[in-house]
């Protein structure tokens, strides 16, 4: 399943956006909306990866489809762990959202 990538990438390019303003200046090549058009294009980015990475999980959940039957089951198979740690990263939330202790 390849959503692991995509998921992570989505996050860390969301997180650079937000974090642009603290590295580039005001007037960046003379222009004053600089930080504003790369925190959009981020969340753009960001965006895009994202729906990426839930359409790659849409259609392993798809390829799994014959084991709904009645009478089927899913035999094991060490694959099993592309269901666990890539679906991480399409519910990774920012540490600012998160409840606190």
């Amino acid at each position: 399943m390849s959503i692991g990538p995509f998921g992570f990438t989505a996050s860390s390019v969301a997180q650079l956006g937000q974090q642009a303003s603290m590295y580039i200046p005001d007037d960046f090549l003379g222009m004053p909306h600089t930080v504003a058009i790369i925190q959009v294009v981020s969340l753009l980015v960001s965006l895009w990866l994202w729906g990426l990475a839930f359409w790659f999980f849409i259609v392993s959940v798809g390829s799994l489809w014959k084991y709904v039957r009645v009478g089927s089951h899913l035999p094991f198979q060490m694959t099993w762990w592309s269901f666990v740690f890539p679906n991480t990263a399409l519910v990774r939330l920012h540490p600012r959202l998160l409840p606190h202790e």
